[in-house]
């Protein structure tokens, strides 16, 4: 057995007309005696907020199914949240999420000449960025003399997603690896429950981040009467609003755990890979 696990789930629906404004792939690394030692803290978690397995972080925010009728509402929630995030801090190795705005994916596919080798859709691109931060980070542990120099990691990401095929083909042009992907019967394992929770909290935020800055620009528009431009900017000025939680889990978590990639630092990956631009 590897003597570390690294788990990882997706957030965002990927296709259809109900596909999500952002995408996020999210998950941990640790020694199997870590989790272990996660997962005995995440049972005892459950157990305090009275919550039976298995956890669906979807059920757990809607207030739907066995969450019905929680007394506390969202401050509850807000409790469980970052009691989870300071579980993954201290009963982890280290926390891995990348994300990005699927606009913003799809405008860096039409202004740059991107190989083919290179994943287009958000499942893909986020877990090829996420399997390759694994891969960079044992090696940086094993140069600092953490741990010993044949120390492996096992990556496995949870099966069901749409574009499983393209990362798994991605994985593969890249760097002549295979995936293992892992069916999770109903999130019953605690790894994969923790990167639901840790992909879902982040993807939301910046969905609705993204959808509040769309209510900006068209706040902007010059068809519009005063009084609708002033509900745009009040529509944009609620969903713009800090997010506590997420300000929290940040704080707690490490500064390099929660990736996000936007239109920036997708053209500075262009210019780093040498990719022009279309003409």
């Amino acid at each position: 057995m590897a003597m570390f696990m690294a788990y990882f789930d997706a957030s965002g629906h990927r296709t259809g007309h109900g596909k999500a404004p952002a995408m996020y792939v999210a998950g941990c690394v640790a020694s199997v005696d870590k989790w272990i030692e996660f997962e005995t803290k995440w049972a005892a978690l459950l157990r305090e907020f009275d919550i039976t397995v298995p956890f669906h972080m979807t059920d757990f925010m809607a207030g739907q199914g066995k969450f019905r009728g929680w007394v506390g509402g969202d401050s509850r929630r807000k409790e469980f949240q970052l009691a989870a995030a300071r579980i993954l801090q201290r009963s982890t190795d280290k926390p891995f999420a990348i994300g990005l705005v699927v606009s913003d994916l799809e405008w860096f596919f039409e202004r740059y000449v991107i190989p083919p080798s290179e994943p287009k859709s958000p499942y893909a691109w986020c877990s090829l960025f996420a399997f390759e931060h694994v891969a960079l980070w044992l090696p940086n542990r094993v140069t600092r003399h953490r741990l010993h120099e044949k120390a492996d990691v096992e990556i496995v990401f949870e099966h069901g997603d749409p574009n499983q095929g393209e990362f798994r083909d991605a994985l593969w042009a890249k760097h002549k690896l295979e995936v293992n992907f892992r069916t999770n019967h109903g999130k019953k394992l605690a790894p994969f429950a923790a990167a639901d929770f840790l992909g879902w909290v982040l993807r939301k935020w910046v969905s609705t981040r993204a959808v509040g800055l769309m209510a900006l620009e068209q706040s902007k528009a010059p068809f519009l009467t005063q009084k609708g431009k002033r509900e745009a900017m009040q529509r944009a000025a609620n969903l713009l609003q800090p997010n506590d939680v997420v300000t929290e889990i940040a704080r707690i978590l490490p500064t390099d755990a929660l990736g996000m990639m936007n239109q920036d630092s997708l053209a500075r990956l262009a210019k780093e890979k040498g990719w022009p631009e279309r003409r």
